[in-house]
C-alpha cells in the first residue's frame, strides 16, 4: 500500500514521460497532462515534438538527439508549448531505457517546471520600456557571441544604432512622445531581426545594438541599410531633424570573420567610432568597417 502511495505521488506531481527509440510517447504522468493541458490519449502515440515550442533553436534539438542516440544522458532547459499555445519552460533530463538483454528500447524524461524562474530571469535582462534585451544582458552575451562565432569559424556582425537628434525630439514633442519613438524603433528592429541567433538590445537612452550572423559582409551592409530605411519609413514626424522630415537613425557596423576580430571591448569601440563617423557625415547613414 505504501508503494502504491509513492507511485501515486509521483504520478500526480512529477513530470515524467517515456518514449520509444523514435521519440514516440509511450507513457506520461498525470502531472505532464495537467501542465501541458493535453490528455494522456492525445499524448501517447504522438511524437514528443507535440510539446515543442517553435521558437526554440533547432540546434538544441540536434544536440539533444545526438547525445541520447549515442547512449548518453542529456539535460538542459527547453521551452515547451501547451495545447492552448501558451509556452512554459522545463528543466529536462533524458536517460536511455534498456531491456533485460541490454538493448535500448527508449528514453525516459524527468522534467521540472521552471517557468517562474525563467520569467524572473527574463525580467532581469529585459529593458522595461522597449521589452528588448537590456545593457546588462548585452555585457554578458557580447563576448560569448564573438567567441561562439570564432569556434564555428563564422562571420560576426555587430551594429550600433543611435536615433538622430533625439534630444531635439524630446525638447520639441515631450518625453512621453520620445518614449513612444523608442518603443516604435525597438519594435521595428525586433520585427526585422527574425532569424535564430539575431539579438537586439537597448543599450541606453536612444542607443540600440544588434548582434547577428551573416555569411557575407555585403549582406550585412545591405541589411543594415534596409533597417535604416525601414525606420525612416515609419514616417514618425521629426521637424527638428536636419536630414529628414521623419525620425531617422545612424549606424556603425562591424562585420568580419570572427577570428579576425580583436577583443570584444575593442569591437564595441570600433563600432562606436563608426557610429560617430555616420553622425559627422550627416546622419541617417550606415558606416561600415569592412575587412578584406
Amino acid at each position: 500500500r505504501l508503494l502504491d502511495e509513492y507511485i501515486n505521488i509521483i504520478e500526480e506531481n512529477v513530470l515524467t514521460t517515456t518514449t520509444d527509440i523514435d521519440g514516440i510517447i509511450t507513457n506520461v504522468s498525470n502531472a505532464v497532462c495537467k501542465t501541458s493541458e493535453y490528455s494522456k490519449e492525445e499524448l501517447v502515440g504522438s511524437k514528443h515534438n507535440i510539446l515543442k515550442d517553435s521558437s526554440m533553436p533547432q540546434e538544441i534539438y540536434k544536440e539533444l538527439w545526438e547525445t541520447i542516440v549515442s547512449d548518453k544522458i542529456w539535460e538542459g532547459e527547453l521551452k515547451n508549448k501547451k495545447k492552448n499555445g501558451e509556452s512554459y519552460w522545463i528543466y529536462l533530463k533524458i536517460t536511455p531505457i534498456y531491456d533485460k538483454h541490454k538493448y535500448k528500447i527508449g528514453y525516459t524524461s524527468i522534467m521540472q517546471n521552471i517557468t517562474d524562474k525563467k520569467r524572473i530571469e527574463e525580467l532581469a535582462i529585459t529593458d522595461g520600456l522597449t521589452s528588448l534585451f537590456n545593457r546588462r544582458y548585452f555585457d554578458e552575451i557580447f563576448p560569448k557571441a564573438i567567441n561562439s562565432a570564432r569556434r564555428e569559424q563564422e562571420f560576426f556582425t555587430f551594429i550600433l544604432i543611435d536615433i538622430d537628434y533625439f534630444k531635439q525630439y524630446n525638447d520639441t514633442y515631450g518625453h512621453q512622445a520620445g518614449d513612444k519613438v523608442l518603443i516604435s524603433v525597438a519594435q521595428c528592429l525586433h520585427q526585422q531581426m527574425k532569424r535564430s541567433g539575431d539579438l537586439v538590445f537597448r543599450l541606453g537612452g536612444e542607443e540600440f545594438g544588434i548582434i547577428c550572423k551573416t555569411d557575407k559582409q555585403e549582406k550585412a551592409i545591405l541589411h543594415a541599410n534596409r533597417l535604416k530605411d525601414t525606420i525612416e519609413n515609419l514616417h514618425i514626424v521629426h521637424e527638428k531633424n536636419d536630414v529628414s522630415q521623419y525620425v531617422t537613425v545612424s549606424m556603425g557596423l562591424i562585420c568580419d570573420k570572427a577570428h579576425n576580430l580583436p577583443s570584444f571591448d575593442k569591437v564595441y569601440q570600433m563600432a562606436d567610432k563608426l557610429l560617430y563617423k555616420s553622425k559627422d557625415a550627416g546622419r541617417n547613414i550606415v558606416s561600415a568597417n569592412i575587412f578584406q
